[in-house]
């Protein structure tokens, strides 16, 4: 088990844990002291896996794992807090990006009330575009509703442009179109 301990320190930390010029103090090194602990080597080393490579490398041979089997059990629900602490953090990003991206939809939003007043005809294709954001972002696609969100903005900022020489008011369908976006926001 000690040996384990050794090589497991020598491939999280890309040392040994016990080094000396001559035999006789390398010697007094494994009897009397302790290695250096992994996580001020490389900070980037989980703390349970460096705890389970320093139980291997106890001096008292009662505090050292009895088996391999159970220094494997420990490696493994290392790997298992690493995992989850990994699917954590991608969760926190993911969540980050939905933020980032409902802000957009509110502008987006924001557009579309202020285009409400200004065009003539807003088109069907507003609100099948919405309607398309809508499942993206139920599916918790960020890049596609991303996409989506640019090719909307674009939609809009050319039915303004189009919308800016005709004096009629017609807003049926951009009110159905607003109302979407108001469900999309809710969904998230």
């Amino acid at each position: 088990i000690f040996s384990l301990g050794i090589v497991l320190y020598e491939l999280l930390t890309g040392r040994r844990p016990f080094e000396a010029p001559s035999k006789s103090e390398l010697y007094e090194q494994i009897l009397y002291s302790d290695p250096e602990h992994p996580c001020q080597l490389n900070n980037e080393i989980p703390p349970e896996l460096a705890h389970v490579c320093l139980k291997a490398l106890s001096k008292a041979v009662s505090d050292r794992y009895h088996s391999a089997d159970l220094l494997a059990a420990d490696l493994a629900l290392a790997e298992q807090e690493q995992a989850q602490a990994a699917h954590g953090e991608a969760r926190e990003v993911r969540e980050m990006e939905r933020i980032t991206l409902l802000d957009r939809i509110e502008q987006v939003e924001g557009r579309l009330m202020a285009a409400r007043e200004a065009m003539p005809d807003p088109r069907q294709a507003t609100e099948s575009e919405l309607a398309l954001l809508s499942s993206i972002l139920l599916r918790r696609d960020v890049e596609d509703a991303e996409a989506q969100l640019w090719q909307l903005q674009q939609k809009l900022a050319a039915l303004q442009n189009s919308s800016s020489t005709s004096q009629e008011h017609n807003g049926s369908d951009l009110k159905r179109a607003i109302q979407i976006q108001a469900r999309v926001r809710n969904s998230i």
